[in-house]
């Protein structure tokens, strides 16, 4: 899991080097990103400049899923048919759904036996009779 600080939404030669740093991260990433998005009237960045620096991380990480998460649900009665999720971290609102979708993406609820090897894998079941076992 990384937890990247936020992005802006401005051309890539004038990003910072934090920001650069988080790109990178990014390029790097599992099974999932979670981009948050903040609807409410309170958020510092306007609406657009959010939809399109989700669009230019979709663009970059084009072969990862993405899922939208619209964040202050508590605070926002709108719904968007975008969002993947809406969550709230005042009232819980809508956590455990997310949870519950990011096991099943990642598939966090299997259960391997480390001792297993994978099939096929080359190995003799049987002592080899060219090694003397009862040495001490």
């Amino acid at each position: 899991m990384v937890d990247t600080p936020g992005l802006l939404d401005r051309p890539m030669n004038e990003r910072n080097q934090i920001e650069m740093q988080a790109i990178a991260a990014l390029e790097h990433l599992g099974d999932v990103l979670l981009f948050l998005i903040d609807r409410s009237s309170e958020s510092t960045t306007p609406i657009s400049e959010q939809e399109r620096l989700l669009m230019e991380v979709r663009g970059l990480l084009s072969d990862r899923r993405v899922l939208l998460v619209s964040s202050k649900s508590d605070i926002t009665e709108e719904e968007n048919s975008a969002d993947d999720h809406r969550i709230s971290s005042v009232t819980g609102h809508g956590l455990e759904d997310l949870r519950y979708d990011l096991i099943e993406i990642i598939d966090a609820d299997r259960v391997e036996d480390p001792l297993k090897l994978p099939e096929n894998w080359p190995r003799e079941d049987e002592a080899r009779e060219d090694y003397d076992l009862d040495v001490p």
